[in-house]
């Protein structure tokens, strides 16, 4: 997430639309740039580094369980990540954590 970001600083948007109507949130996403003060929201990243495809699948599902283990998570939502999505979706099957995308 970086509001800086030409493609997608729009993401900073939604994540605070979302908080407004649920409360506390968590992000993880791939990168963490530019970001303005955010209330209820934690924001992790797993490290997503360009060309490291077999790692950052790594960190992503490292990140994930992190993040299920240490908080009571209820709802994942994906916004723009496809492949992400797919990697995760067996997971939020399993825990029975319902999965948006």
């Amino acid at each position: 997430m970086d509001q800086n970001d030409r493609l997608l600083s729009h993401q900073v948007e939604v994540v605070e639309e979302i908080a407004k109507r649920t409360g506390r949130i968590k992000v993880l996403t791939g990168r963490i740039g530019k970001l303005p003060p955010m209330v209820d929201i934690t924001i992790n990243s797993y490290g997503w580094v360009q060309g490291k495809n077999i790692r950052n699948i790594f960190k992503l599902l490292i990140s994930f369980f992190q993040q299920i283990r240490h908080s009571n998570i209820s709802v994942v939502f994906s916004h723009m990540t496809l492949n992400q999505s797919i990697i995760l979706l067996p997971l939020t099957k399993l825990f029975r954590i319902k999965h948006f995308v």
